[in-house]
């Protein structure tokens, strides 16, 4: 019964546990000799299922149990891919105590999980990108078009993003082998483009609107500093 999975989509009695969030069972599953790291259809593990579905609480234990955070999908993703599209912030923690390179790693079109988390639109889409970008992860990382997690921001018109992006160093001059623009020539809206502008401007404060347009992170105000190279 433990090697039994679903004939469609190949899933495994824990890969269904894991992605539903039962803890009790997947500790049973466990304990009784299941495959921690089983694939289905599309070589997703548990743990890419309880990450996509923000189960810390699961998450942690495939974890404890050896599941190996490296495994990918049959497009290159791991699970931090997966958490980076889910609501729950606290599985990149989890996930980075046992390996803190996976917030580098990419799949097989070159994006990284902060190119994951722009592509993100649950309510804590903001929050998670700040989390990756505090843990390391690299803001002008390039996929296989050579765009930024700022091209996608730009060119899906995420307004909240962009002033993150670009305070924490991306690059707003880069061009895209797609259609050889940058993110500023991909804004999605004159705001869009207004906003890249505004905040890679080194002597820009951020004023009261700003901030209450999407500045505010776990309760506290991004703090935006003046370039210090800045004359």
């Amino acid at each position: 019964m433990l090697d039994a999975v679903e004939p469609t989509s190949k899933k495994s009695p824990l890969h269904i546990a894991a992605g539903e969030g039962h803890m009790q069972l997947c500790e049973f599953l466990l304990h009784k000799g299941a495959r921690v790291d089983a694939r289905d259809k599309l070589l997703r593990t548990p743990l890419h299922l309880a990450c996509q579905a923000g189960q810390a609480l699961v998450v942690k234990l495939l974890l404890d149990n050896n599941a190996d955070p490296y495994e990918k999908d049959n497009s290159g993703r791991t699970a931090m891919h997966y958490a980076c599209c889910s609501t729950c912030t606290e599985q990149l923690t989890l996930l980075t105590a046992h390996s803190e390179d996976l917030v580098h790693l990419k799949d097989h079109a070159g994006r990284t999980p902060l190119h994951y988390a722009v592509f993100n639109s649950m309510p804590r889409q903001l929050e998670m990108a700040v989390k990756l970008l505090n843990l390391g992860a690299d803001v002008n990382a390039l996929d296989a078009d050579r765009r930024t997690a700022l091209h996608h921001a730009a060119e899906a018109g995420k307004a909240r993003l962009i002033p993150l992006l670009v305070q924490r160093g991306a690059s707003t001059g880069t061009k895209d082998t797609l259609k050889g623009m940058t993110p500023i020539e991909l804004a999605a809206t004159d705001h869009i483009k207004e906003l890249i502008i505004v905040h890679s401007t080194p002597t820009y404060l951020p004023k009261q609107d700003d901030l209450a347009r999407g500045l505010v992170v776990d309760g506290q105000q991004m703090r935006i500093e003046k370039d210090p190279y800045a004359d």
